[in-house]
């Protein structure tokens, strides 16, 4: 398995399982990723993960999801 721990803080896409995931990388254990993303946390499980790519410095930012109050 790659080495994927100089992720850790970082913001990335996830391609899991036909899903594609973007958020910040909290934790990598063992059996799976932990992400951040803008609708919660998901845990991804390592066998699932196709691809991991990360996002160029700011552009992670503006994750937060749509507000209902904003028009």
């Amino acid at each position: 398995m790659k080495d994927w721990r100089h992720l850790r803080g970082k913001s990335v896409i996830v391609q899991a399982a036909g899903i594609t995931y973007r958020g910040t990388v909290v934790e990598l254990g063992p059996a799976n990723l932990l992400l951040k993303a803008a609708s919660g946390f998901r845990e991804i499980p390592w066998e699932r993960v196709q691809r991991i790519d990360e996002l160029p410095e700011g552009a992670g930012r503006g994750l937060s999801a749509p507000s209902a109050l904003r028009r």
